[in-house]
């Protein structure tokens, strides 16, 4: 979809209805952000069709590089199959996710709000050593999930379990030395890292998405709840440029920006903890 052109857009914002003005300034910020296309529209699922005879089914780059998908995770409306794919998904930690393949090796991750697996498989396959434990609420997810492993050949050292509580992230946690928490719950951290009510969090290394713009303050809440036990590292999220686009791969530079768009409100952010020795 083309943009208007800028005296146009003008014009149209002084004579449109609210409703009407609204309406562009959202398709302007969605192409200031990268993306024009809705993430469960039919047209985005064609260009996720197409990139998947493209990269044939396969990661294309960035740490999970050769991880196979199946092609029912582009229905997944909050996947974000399209950079999945490409490689290019949260790209500002690919130094962080490249950098624990030296690391002392985890005994055990847990990944909260695991999705259809992108994380959790592709940690499980670069990290051979360790077993997981995968929170996903989502059924539909949840069977993904359950298939990629397979495809993987993950599956046997993958645990696969519904909603994440305190308890259960507890009950994940106790016992186990060395563990990496990877966790993406749009507002569940909130409840979920919290060392007073879940001990051995304080011994964990812990990768959160956080939101904000969900719950306003969580960042300064979550940094304070681990400012004694943990080197917090903030990484900020980017709009993804055309130059961010795989060199090695074809497609049509109309579809590049909506392919690698990841729809993130702005301001988003990680903390990367690492637990004090």
């Amino acid at each position: 979809m083309p943009m208007i052109a800028p005296v146009a857009r003008k014009i149209l914002k002084t004579i449109l209805p609210d409703s009407a003005r609204r309406w562009i300034l959202t398709l302007e910020n969605a192409h200031t952000c990268g993306g024009l296309l809705e993430p469960d529209s039919t047209l985005y699922r064609l260009i996720g069709s197409l990139l998947t005879r493209r990269t044939r089914s396969c990661v294309h780059t960035g740490p999970f590089k050769g991880m196979r998908y199946i092609p029912h995770a582009v229905h997944v409306q909050s996947s974000a199959y399209c950079p999945k794919l490409l490689g290019t998904y949260e790209l500002e930690l690919h130094p962080l996710v490249e950098a624990l393949r030296t690391q002392a090796p985890y005994q055990h991750i847990v990944n909260i709000g695991a999705g259809e697996g992108y994380y959790a498989i592709g940690l499980a396959r670069q990290l051979p050593q360790s077993r997981l434990t995968a929170f996903e609420a989502d059924p539909e997810s949840r069977v993904i999930l359950s298939r990629m492993a397979q495809l993987n050949e993950v599956a046997s050292r993958i645990t696969i379990r519904e909603f994440c509580t305190p308890s259960l992230l507890q009950e994940a946690l106790q016992d186990i030395e060395h563990t990496l928490v990877v966790c993406d719950v749009e507002g569940g951290e909130q409840e979920l890292l919290n060392p007073a009510t879940i001990p051995s969090l304080s011994r964990a290394d812990i990768l959160v998405e956080l939101h904000d713009f969900l719950i306003p303050g969580i960042s300064d809440v979550i940094r304070q709840r681990f400012a004694t036990t943990h080197r917090i590292t903030e990484i900020a999220a980017r709009p993804r440029q055309l130059s961010d686009w795989p060199a090695s791969l074809s497609l049509p530079i109309a579809y590049r920006r909506t392919a690698l768009s990841e729809y993130r409100p702005g301001g988003m952010r990680w903390f990367w903890m690492a637990a004090n020795d």
